[in-house]
C-alpha cells in the first residue's frame, strides 16, 4: 500500500473518491473519501480553539494591565494556533481518505478527462479556497491584534488550516503532473 503522503492528488469526484498519482512507480490509485471524520476533526479543533481562549482570557486579564505583555501575549496565542493549525491539517488530510486505496487502470480517455477536470479543480481550490483562506486567516489574526481579543483567533485558525491542507496537496507538483498528462508525457496504465 501506498503512503498518502507520497501520492499527488490530480482528480476528485466530489465527495466519493481523489485519485491519486504516484509518481516514483508511475500507477493510479482510487482513495475513497470518509468526511464524517475529518470534519469531527475541525469540530474537535474548533471547541479546542475556543476551550483554549476561555483559559487564555483569563490570563489575558492578568496582562492588560502590563502595556507590551498584551502584545506578546496575542502574539503567542497567534503562533500556538498557527503550529495547532498546522498538526490538525495533517491530521484532517490523512484522515480524510480510506486507507485502503485501489489501483485503477486508466485508458487514454479517463487520463484526458482527469486532467482536464484536474486542471479546473486545482484552479478552484488554490486560487479562490487557497486565496480566500490565507486572506480570511490575515484578516482574523489582525482583528485579533487590533481588537486585543482573542474570539477571532478560531475564525484564524480555521483558514490557516486550510491553508495547511492545501499545501499537502502538494499544489505545484499536482499542477505539474496535470500538464504532464495535458501533454501526453504521462502515459496511460
Amino acid at each position: 500500500m501506498q503512503k498518502i503522503d507520497k501520492l499527488i492528488p490530480i482528480y476528485r469526484e466530489q465527495k466519493a473518491y481523489t485519485i491519486f498519482y504516484d509518481r516514483e512507480h508511475h500507477k493510479f490509485y482510487k482513495f475513497q473519501h470518509q468526511e464524517f471524520y475529518a470534519i469531527l476533526i475541525l469540530i474537535i479543533y474548533s471547541l479546542a480553539i475556543l476551550g483554549g481562549i476561555y483559559l487564555a482570557n483569563e490570563i489575558f486579564l492578568y496582562f492588560s494591565f502590563a502595556g507590551n505583555a498584551v502584545n506578546m501575549f496575542l502574539l503567542t496565542c497567534i503562533g500556538i494556533v498557527i503550529i495547532g493549525s498546522y498538526f490538525v491539517a495533517k491530521v484532517y488530510y490523512r484522515s480524510f481518505y480510506i486507507r485502503k486505496p485501489r489501483e485503477i487502470f486508466v485508458n487514454r480517455e479517463s487520463l484526458d478527462t482527469f486532467a482536464r477536470k484536474g486542471i479546473q479543480q486545482y484552479r478552484v481550490s488554490i486560487y479562490a479556497g487557497g486565496g480566500l483562506s490565507v486572506l480570511f486567516a490575515l484578516i482574523s489574526f489582525i482583528l485579533t491584534l487590533v481588537f486585543a481579543r482573542l474570539d477571532f483567533l478560531v475564525l484564524g485558525g480555521l483558514g490557516i488550516t486550510n491553508t495547511f491542507h492545501l499545501l499537502f496537496i502538494k499544489p505545484f507538483t499536482t499542477q505539474k503532473i496535470l500538464k504532464q498528462m495535458v501533454h501526453n508525457e504521462i502515459n496511460d496504465s
